[in-house]
């Protein structure tokens, strides 16, 4: 997979989970994407922040990320936080829209992959 590909996914996760906040919490959240240490994560940085900023992101420190009010805000203990602290809250709120985007469905990253040709040699 090439890296516009991994940052027009990320991008869209970001855009998922930001108009959740809005809808949701009533307003966009300073946002924190978790990266983990993997080969994709490092070689395609660099593409993902480009990619960010074009679409009025800004990049900031997790300093600055963590003094908005929802880093202080726990959801109960049984909200799971696997995908994240909006995630957790917008349940909690009563939140009726979707809460798994278009990529945690097995069928849209399949058709993806396929129409990128990961798949093939």
């Amino acid at each position: 997979m090439e890296c516009a590909t991994y940052s027009q996914i990320l991008l869209d996760e970001s855009e998922f989970f930001d108009e959740m906040s809005v809808k949701a919490l009533g307003r966009s959240v300073k946002h924190v994407i978790l990266l983990h240490e993997t080969d994709l994560n490092a070689l395609c940085l660099g593409e993902l922040v480009k990619t960010l900023r074009a679409h009025r992101w800004e990049i900031i420190s997790p300093d600055e990320a963590y003094k908005d009010p929802i880093a202080s805000q726990e959801p109960k203990a049984e909200t799971k936080l696997n995908q994240g602290r909006v995630f957790a809250l917008a349940q909690e709120s009563g939140y009726k829209g979707r809460l798994y985007s278009k990529w945690n469905e097995l069928e849209s990253m399949t058709a993806e992959m396929d129409r990128q040709g990961v798949w093939t040699k």
